[in-house]
Order: structure tokens, then C-alpha cells, then sequence
């Protein structure tokens, strides 16, 4: 077990030097190795959580038994077209499985759009269809490596929302599956925001550089995958006033003009490497079987970082299109990502810095409610996320189900008592009262 101090707050001062390295700078969480204790893990876990700090608790690779590698993937649901997220413009599209697990692989099979490949993302997959009905396999797999079940499962005591009764509509906390290809630091591959509850996410299969390098190598095979379709060779390359951000503008655009994709140019030859060069497979661009790099910042920094975000959104607005979008909640939209740049400017101008930790295969990263966050890939990842309710934050899934319901109705996150927190304490209560030995979570919880 590693234990580093976590963000600073406002009155500790970044060394102002020049070429001082941001990106790299190493502000870390406990990690609590697979060797760890369970019992030592989860008491170590309890103290970090009722403080309000992330945790990542890495698994034995072994005990990954089921295949999440895109072969598995493309043979059992190739001919599916479910809703594919550009990381960069946020446009949605609808490709084939098989096609987009072809550019998972081998970046040369990416789909392009302006000479430039693109960085695509499956979320929230299965979209419509239990992830234990749809991949039961799967889910005994991830279920079997889930961590701190007590609080992560379904059914786990600790786990508020098992305990609404069954006469209620269970919230949509199940598992959901987020695959998406390796990006750089200026796109990102999920974007600012805050969940609306605790969450867990746990990363079962990641492309090495040596695999990727030799799927590039290797010509493209199209045996046993379904042909290709129309809409797949046409994905529309709509992009938006600045990148990144999307919203309702003050003045009505022009309509956009779609423009088919064009084929892939010969690979320019490499950059040379400098120190603040991001490349999706270099080795010095992160530490040894790192896949992921995570932003967490802590619950109070919140306002600092919208008011932070809003100078950002007029900045951008003036340099590139004169007006300024019309945005609900920088945090909630889920528009901006910050890169190593701006990551400096929240902390220089606001005194906002977040913790920085690295995912590896086998590493579950939880993060309580109320923090908001953000997630690049180094390589593409197939990951696992659950959302929980902990009574160390049931008040913060409260305030942010209020927050939600003061947006605009036809925002796209906006849901009338979605994670139903007033029905999640009552039922908390009652099982409390006819279980006494339930009172110490209750107690934590009011």
C-alpha cells in the first residue's frame, strides 16, 4: 500500500519555473495493491472515502478469466449499430461493432474526418439491455473482480440503493461498458463532469503499444465480419465552433454541411520528441503498462472550477466565433476536457489542483459522488463502470439530484428523481428500524 498526500489546497504554491512540467506533475491517491489484505484494504477504503478522496485498488490479473478483447466482441455483436461518441466534437454517430472495433485495434482502420483520425468511444454499452442479460459471461467476470463488494455490488449492505424495496423503480446504477481508443491530451477521451453518484470503474483489457504496432503491421482482414455499411463509410464530419464544446447558441448557425470521410494519407513521418510531447503509445510519454490517466478534483473545488470554466467558454467564444454558446452547467454538459495547459491555469488562477492517477489493467479507480472528473487514454481500453450510493455520501447524491433537476428541461442529463434519494433514506430508515444492526450505516448516512 502507497499512501501520497492528496490535492493541495489554495495556500500551498506551485514552484513557478520556467519549463516546469504540469502534466507530469504526480498528485496521487491511496493504491492499494491486489496483495493488500481484504480486511486492511477495506478499513484503509472507509478511512479515505469518509474523507471524501478517490481510491484505486488494483485485482490480480488472473483472476480476469472471461475474454474482453475486441475479437470476442466483434464475433458475438459485429452487426450491432449502437451510439459512437466522438471524443473531440461529441457528435454522435452509429457504426457497425465489427467496424469500430477494427480502428480499437489498428489505428490505420479508423474512421477520418479532415485528414484526421478519429477518436471514437462506445459508452454506456449496453445501452438498452442489462448488462447481466446481454453478457452474462461478463458480468460473472466483472462481478467476481469487483472491489469492496459491500459497497460496489448490487445487492452489497452498504450499497444504499439495494435497499429500496422492490414496489420501486430501481435506479439505473447497473454496470455499463465504456470502450474507447487511445487520444492525446488536448482531446481526451471523457470529458469534465460529475457523476450523480459514487462510482466505481474497473479497466479488464487495454491495448499494448507492441499489439497495436502489430496489428498496423499486419494487411486488414475482412473474414467473418459483416459488410461494411452505408453509414459507416459516411459518418458525417460536422464540426462545431471550437473544439469540444457544444450547447444552444445565442444566434442561430448556418446549417451544417456534412462531408463524407476521406481516405487515409500516407502517415506522416513521427514528430521529434520533445518533453511535452503526448503520443498515444510512447513510452515516455506515461509510466510502464499504464493505459489510463485520470483528473479527480475534490468536491469543494466544484464552484471554483465552473467559475474557472466559464472564463475558458468566453475565451474560446471570442477568439473563434464572436459569441458565447449557451451552456446549463460546465460540469454537467460534460463539454470541456482539460489538458495540461489549462490544468495549470486552474490551479495558478483558482488554487485548483486535482489528483492524477494512472489505471492499469486490473485497476478499479472509485470516485465519490460530488468530484467531478475526467479520463484520457493512453491506448484503447475496455472498462467496466457501476454507479453505488455510500452513506458517507448519500447528502452529496441528494444535492446533486437537486442540481439536476434546476436545468433546463430539455437538457440532456435533466431526469425527474432519477437516482430517487428522499426513497433511498426512507428505505434506509425503515430497514434500519427492523434491523437495528443496520443503524450504524443509517447513522453515517442522516
Amino acid at each position: 500500500m502507497l499512501r501520497l498526500t492528496g490535492p493541495p489546497r489554495p495556500d500551498v504554491v506551485v514552484p513557478d519555473v520556467p519549463g516546469y512540467d504540469f502534466a507530469s506533475d504526480k498528485c496521487s491517491v491511496v493504491r492499494l495493491s491486489s496483495t493488500t489484505p481484504p480486511d486492511e484494504a477495506e478499513r484503509v477504503f472507509e478511512r479515505e472515502w469518509s474523507e471524501g478522496r478517490p481510491v484505486l485498488r488494483s485485482i490480480d490479473p488472473g483472476l480476469i478469466q472471461a475474454d474482453w478483447s475486441s475479437k470476442e466482441f466483434t464475433a458475438k455483436f459485429g452487426g450491432d449499430t449502437p451510439t459512437i461518441v466522438d471524443c473531440e466534437t461529441k457528435i454522435e454517430h452509429h457504426i457497425t461493432v465489427s467496424n469500430f472495433f477494427a480502428g480499437f485495434d489498428n489505428s490505420a482502420l479508423r474512421p477520418q474526418s479532415k485528414n484526421k483520425s478519429l477518436v471514437l468511444k462506445l459508452e454506456d454499452w449496453p445501452m438498452t439491455t442489462d448488462f447481466a442479460d446481454k453478457l452474462p459471461e461478463h458480468f460473472n467476470d466483472y462481478t467476481r473482480c469487483l472491489p469492496f463488494p459491500r459497497y460496489t455490488s448490487r445487492t452489497g449492505d452498504r450499497n444504499l440503493a439495494a435497499r429500496l424495496p422492490q414496489i420501486h423503480l430501481p435506479p439505473d446504477l447497473s454496470p455499463k461498458m465504456h470502450i474507447a481508443y487511445g487520444s492525446t491530451d488536448t482531446i481526451g477521451t471523457t470529458p469534465l463532469h460529475m457523476e450523480l453518484a459514487d462510482s466505481v470503474n474497473l479497466l479488464l483489457h487495454a491495448l499494448t503499444p507492441d499489439t497495436a504496432a502489430k496489428m498496423e503491421a499486419e494487411p486488414p482482414s475482412t473474414s467473418g465480419n459483416p459488410a461494411t455499411t452505408e453509414e459507416d463509410t459516411e459518418i458525417a464530419a460536422i464540426l462545431l465552433d471550437f473544439s469540444g464544446q457544444r450547447g444552444c447558441s445565442t444566434s442561430p448557425p448556418p446549417p451544417p454541411t456534412p462531408k463524407p470521410l476521406a481516405a487515409r494519407p500516407p502517415p506522416p513521418p513521427p514528430p521529434p520528441p520533445t518533453p511535452h510531447h503526448f503520443d498515444e503509445c510512447a513510452a515516455d510519454a506515461r509510466p510502464p503498462s499504464v493505459a489510463a490517466v485520470w483528473d479527480i478534483f475534490p468536491a469543494w473545488a466544484s464552484t471554483k472550477i465552473r467559475e474557472f470554466l466559464r472564463r475558458v467558454s468566453a475565451e474560446r467564444a471570442a477568439a473563434e466565433s464572436g459569441h458565447e454558446l449557451k451552456i446549463f452547467d460546465r460540469l454537467h454538459d460534460g463539454l470541456f476536457y482539460l489538458d495540461a495547459a489549462l490544468r495549470r491555469r486552474l490551479w495558478t488562477e483558482h488554487g485548483v489542483r486535482g489528483w492524477r492517477v494512472m489505471q492499469r489493467v486490473g485497476d478499479a479507480v472509485l470516485v465519490p459522488a460530488g468530484c467531478a472528473h475526467q479520463v484520457r487514454n493512453y491506448v484503447s481500453c475496455v472498462k467496466v463502470a457501476a454507479d453505488f450510493v455510500s452513506p458517507e455520501n448519500l447528502r452529496e447524491c441528494a444535492a446533486l439530484a437537486a442540481e439536476l433537476r434546476t436545468l433546463g428541461r430539455s437538457h440532456q442529463h435533466r431526469r425527474e428523481d432519477l437516482l430517487q434519494p428522499k426513497s433511498i433514506m426512507w428505505a434506509t430508515w425503515t430497514s434500519t428500524v427492523e434491523d437495528p444492526e443496520k443503524a450504524s450505516a443509517a447513522a453515517a448516512a442522516v
